[in-house]
């Protein structure tokens, strides 16, 4: 019971605190919002996080346990590709519609096969770059028609 007990107070810790990156390191504060309560395990630990975060009212619908799953059904079809890459700026163009010819290429393929019609189909490209030793990429978007 004991180590039942622990891993529940660790589970609701966690999730205190990935709600409270959400809210809080983003200038919110938890406590002027309703926490709404989904799926399968929500519900049996948000009473305790909000308690934790000072939220005062949880709404758990009576169908909690699908919003999970309707959201994942209604939701776009998503494929991402990717290539790794050393490039020092300024980058030959080229080189990068060629690593990026590859990429759409397969992604058609893929999404054809998948029964996608090309009218469907929508491409969106972007580089992700840092300077030297940073640690952090920066996403940057490349439209298709860059040159």
């Amino acid at each position: 019971m004991e180590a039942a007990s622990g891993i529940y107070r660790i589970a609701n810790s966690h999730m205190s605190d990935l709600i409270r990156k959400a809210t809080v390191e983003r200038g919110y504060d938890p406590r002027s919002f309703t926490l709404f309560a989904f799926g399968g395990a929500a519900p049996i630990h948000a009473g305790r996080y909000a308690a934790e975060l000072g939220i005062k009212q949880v709404v758990v619908p009576l169908t909690a346990s699908v919003h999970g799953a309707t959201g994942l059904i209604s939701s776009d079809v998503v494929y991402e590709y990717g290539k790794s890459e050393h490039l020092l700026v300024p980058a030959e163009l080229q080189r990068i519609h060629a690593g990026f010819a590859g990429l759409r290429e397969r992604a058609m393929a893929d999404l054809r096969a998948a029964g996608f019609e090309k009218r469907d189909i929508q491409i969106l490209m972007s580089v992700d770059i840092r300077y030297r030793y940073q640690v952090h990429e920066l996403n940057v978007p490349f439209p298709a028609g860059t040159s």
